[in-house]
This record gives C-alpha cells, structure tokens and sequence, in this order.
C-alpha cells in the first residue's frame, strides 16, 4: 500500500509534480510513495509530500477510495498549502518541477502520461479530490486554514457529548471550507484540519467546539463534539443549548456564509 497527497491552495488550485526523466511514463502526478517501517498513512503521505513537492501541507480529509497502480494500490489526503509556500523551481531526482493548474489543466497534465494505469489511476485521483470540494473551482470563499487568525487551544476543562448527524461528501465539501470573519459583526474562526472542525470566538480567539467526523457508508459522521468548559472562557453550561448554536453554526457552513 502507498500513501500520498493531492495538495491545493486555499482557492482550490492543484499542486502537480513534474516526474524526474518522466520515469516509467508518468508526466506530471501527484506525491506518494510505499510506508516507512513504523510509519501511519498520514505521516507517510505528509513525507512523501515533503519529499517530492519540498513543502509542508496540512491534512483536510482523506480522499474516498483505493487507486491501483501497476505495482501497489494507493491512498491519497487531500492537503491545503499556501499559495506561495511552493517554490515551483524545486526539483530532485524524483522531481523535475512544480506547478499550479485549475481542475481542467490538472487534467490535461496527467493526460500527458503514456502509462496507461499509471493515467487512469490519476485521473481517477483527480475526480476524487474534486469530489471533496465544493463544485465551483476556484473557490470565491476559499478554505481557512488555523494561520488565518488568531485562536486559542482548546482548555482542559471541556465535556464531550456524542453526535449522530450525517452528512452527504458535497454537504462535507462546504464544511471542510470553514468560516473567516469578513466584519466585525461575524462573531466565528471555523477551520477543519485532519477530521476536526475547530470553532473560535472570532474576537477572542477561545476554542468553543470541536467536532470529530469520520467517514462512513453514506457519506460522513459528526461523530462528537467537545464544548469548552473553563469558567474563565466560556459561561454556558446548558448542553442543550450548546448543541443548538453548534446545530445553527453547521447550517450555516453548508450555505458557505460568514457565521
């Protein structure tokens, strides 16, 4: 089994990798590569990223399906990187350059590839990560990341209370986007990273809510969420009305708004 990335930029934009003396066929792909001994499949796709493409991307979801190679299957994170956190100059001898291309140029690039698998694995690849977006790329409202603002950790003293809500892969598109406060009336930080919803105080920065997904048969699971107890924070302590203003924040993020 092999691990890799399908890194974007915050709009939705593709990181491809150009393959060093377009080894084995392959013209332009995406990072991956076989498991390190002792290694998780997270850390061997964020490696192999770092390795091939010479960045540090952020984990969003993992990308729906198993992908066969000639040699190996695969499985791929969609990661989000800064726009201007690449140098499309980098090279090594896995590598011969980088560049950013819309879905539709993405497209083209890997079409290039004469290996048969190898072009129809990625282009498989390539659907997939569409599918964990919203439709319409580039993305206006594009996806916050925790350096986008100031916030706090989560405190200590929290509760977690189990969820049961389901959501549908483009309903989760829009949930993994997040929310950027625009005025001073948007009263919320939102960014997803790695199956984790983290919502501040947009003012304060304080951690209020952490909701855990995961994937399952229809789509994906808010599994749980922790609520901030520290009485220095947060003076709630009604769990009703907690997983009412989460319910309201969720809905919210669907429509893609500013909460």
């Amino acid at each position: 089994m092999a691990h890799g990335g399908v890194v974007i930029d915050p709009h939705g934009y593709l990181l491809m990798r150009e393959v060093k003396n377009h080894f084995d066929g392959y013209v332009w792909t995406f990072a991956k590569g076989r498991q390190d001994k002792g290694e998780s499949p997270r850390e061997t796709a964020l490696r192999e990223v770092w390795e091939e493409m010479g960045i540090n991307a952020t984990i969003l979801i993992p990308i729906s399906g198993e992908f066969a190679g000639g040699t190996t299957l695969n499985r791929f994170f969609l990661m989000v990187v800064e726009r201007g956190a690449p140098n499309l100059g980098y090279g090594n001898d896995e590598t011969e350059r980088l560049c950013w291309a819309t879905p539709a140029e993405a497209e083209r690039l890997i079409a290039q590839t004469s290996n048969p698998i190898g072009r129809a694995r990625d282009l498989a690849i390539l659907k997939a990560a569409q599918d964990s977006l919203p439709k319409m790329l580039p993305l206006t409202r594009p996806v916050v990341r925790c350096a986008d603002w100031h916030s706090r950790p989560m405190p200590a003293s929290r509760i977690a209370v189990p969820l049961d809500t389901c959501y549908s892969a483009s309903e989760m598109a829009a949930i993994v986007c997040g929310s950027l406060p625009i005025s001073q009336d948007d009263k919320w930080f939102i960014f997803y990273e790695d199956g984790v919803l983290h919502c501040h105080r947009s003012w304060t920065g304080i951690c209020i809510y952490r909701v855990y997904f995961q994937p399952v048969a229809t789509g994906w699971q808010a599994r749980q969420v922790e609520i901030n107890r520290h009485p220095g924070q947060y003076t709630e302590s009604d769990e009703s009305e907690d997983l009412a203003l989460l319910n309201t924040i969720l809905e919210l993020l669907l429509l893609m708004k500013p909460i």
